[in-house]
């Protein structure tokens, strides 16, 4: 849900922000893009860790 908000922000941001300001916002959603992927990795070694 967060991406979809993030990447409809960026999409209407392109026409609205001076470039300064976009290349911001494109470091805060590589952020969430790069946390909830680690998220999704330490959930995985969890379960097949517990599997054990």
């Amino acid at each position: 849900m967060l991406k979809n908000k993030c990447d409809l922000f960026l999409y209407f941001s392109r026409f609205a922000l001076p470039l300064q300001q976009l290349s911001a916002c494109l470091l805060i959603v590589a952020y969430f893009h790069i946390c909830s992927t680690l998220t999704q990795m330490a959930c995985l070694i969890t379960v097949c860790i517990s599997r054990r």
